[in-house]
């Protein structure tokens, strides 16, 4: 007997009697198994389960999920000094905005310091 891990089902497994009289269906139970689970395989998300049934957890392009971040009132991520910044995927959830840069006061540096399109300003 062995166990067909099942990870998108939540943890289940699937036992299976390779022994036995019944060994050619139990292989055919075994082709349906693996093909349902692996229709249910899709894109990654944050959220504590493995989407894409490649055994990682909220895995994204070299590294964990992240998503684009900006938490600031004011000012555009691209205008003036403005950035994105990111949110790392962590335990399931999206965390704290990490390296956006917001505006600040206008100065005299020929930057768009308070990112409303326009440099230097008065």
């Amino acid at each position: 007997m062995w166990r067909l891990p099942c990870a998108l089902l939540f943890g289940c497994s699937l036992v299976i009697d390779s022994e036995g009289p019944d060994q050619d269906a139990t292989l055919v139970r075994i082709d349906a198994a693996r093909d349902a689970v692996a229709d249910m395989c899709g894109v990654e998300r944050c959220n504590g389960i493995d989407d894409d049934c490649d055994d990682v957890v909220d895995e994204g392009e070299g590294g964990p999920l992240q998503q684009a971040c900006y938490p600031f009132d004011d000012g555009e991520p691209g205008t003036g000094v403005c950035t994105a910044g990111v949110a790392p995927c962590e335990e399931g959830a999206f965390g704290l905005c990490e390296d956006a840069v917001g505006p600040s006061p206008e100065q005299d540096n020929g930057l768009d310091d308070d990112c409303d399109g326009a440099s230097d300003e008065a």
